[in-house]
């Protein structure tokens, strides 16, 4: 149970961890959190197996995750948004002037897909359950959702996963 943290609290027992892995190209902090003491030995290298399965699904999809947030509404949220930032000329192109940087004016889907960020990524479990649920957080850079985070979530086992966008969070 090497690096793993034993956590109890009034209504609460079970384990949290971190571990960094490659996701999409970069390196990224996933938290563990499995929820029982219970068989802890057998049980949380079975959920990391899971969790690693889990990611490399996820890693193979993140064009499945693009069209989710974009079925979603996000990039049209996203378009909304710009409405009301100013343009500015610069070099003979135009952007959106945010606080953070310049955005290329339109904003694409594409371009919007790559003002996407990693922000948070975490791993949930308990011993009643063998599936594994990620909570995703997505950031744009520059900001356009004003410190909110796109939130997703891939539940599943054993290779069946299912991907949800929950909108925006914060």
């Amino acid at each position: 149970m090497k690096g793993w943290i034993y956590q109890q609290e009034d209504f609460w027992e079970g384990y949290e961890k971190e571990y960094s892995r490659m996701l999409w190209g970069q390196q990224v902090t996933v938290y563990l959190s499995y929820s029982a003491a219970e068989r802890a030995d057998v049980m949380l290298p079975q959920f990391e197996v899971q969790v690693c399965r889990c990611l490399e699904w996820l890693d193979a999809q993140q064009d499945m995750l693009f069209e989710a947030i974009h079925a979603a509404g996000l990039y049209a949220l996203a378009l909304e948004r710009l409405a009301s930032i100013p343009v500015e000329e610069h070099g003979g192109s135009r952007f959106y002037a945010l606080a953070e940087g310049l955005l290329p004016y339109p904003l694409s889907p594409q371009g919007f897909n790559q003002t996407l960020c990693l922000e948070g990524l975490s791993a949930i479990a308990d011993d009643d359950s063998a599936e594994v649920l990620l909570d995703i957080f997505l950031g744009t850079q520059p900001d356009i959702f004003a410190y909110h985070s796109i939130e997703a979530f891939v539940c599943g086992q054993e290779g069946v996963y299912t991907l949800e966008v929950n909108g925006l969070a914060g």
